[in-house]
């Protein structure tokens, strides 16, 4: 269950960081 919730915990921080990453990017191409 512990590994469970450590595989979700990053799940959400590596979809944290796409998120930012493809906003900045569409900002910054002006899309």
């Amino acid at each position: 269950m512990k590994l469970d919730l450590e595989y979700i915990d990053n799940w959400s921080l590596f979809n944290d960081f796409k998120i930012l990453v493809l906003t900045a990017k569409a900002v910054l191409t002006g899309d």
